[in-house]
């Protein structure tokens, strides 16, 4: 089976690391990269091969909603899925994030393993169950 190349996105450190660590632990995910802001991200989806990001909203440089415009108006492929978490939980920033082609949007605080859990449904169906707000 192919592992799931996955860039993470996020600002915050301790949560990057926890979020790297349970990724990389699961037998059919990898992480392939790493990022703070979204111009990062942009960066690194250039030189990499991904098949999911999971970001977060809120960030320096380049936030999450601002990443997925760029992502959009550069043409990357629709076949690359993104997860958002967020603490956010407005229904503007949902609609906004999936017209911007967010497969999931989650509420922070999220469980790793239902973070995982949302991964691996993205890829076995078109997309996750729309607006999963895990606590």
């Amino acid at each position: 089976m192919d592992l799931l190349r996955i860039l993470l996105v996020e600002r915050d450190d301790d949560l990057r690391r926890a979020l790297l660590t349970y990724l990389n632990d699961q037998p059919d995910f990898t992480v392939v990269g790493v990022a703070r802001n979204g111009a990062d991200a942009l960066t690194l989806l250039e030189k990499r091969g991904v098949d999911l990001i999971v970001t977060g909203l809120l960030m320096p440089i380049m936030d999450g909603l601002m990443m997925l415009e760029r992502m959009k108006s550069l043409g990357f492929p629709s076949r690359l899925k993104v997860v958002v978490l967020s603490s956010l939980a407005t229904k503007a920033l949902k609609e906004r994030a999936y017209d911007l082609g967010a497969a999931c949007y989650l509420v922070k605080p999220v469980k790793p393993a239902q973070l995982c859990a949302c991964i691996r449904k993205c890829f076995a169906t078109a997309c996750c169950a729309n607006d999963i707000q895990l606590k």
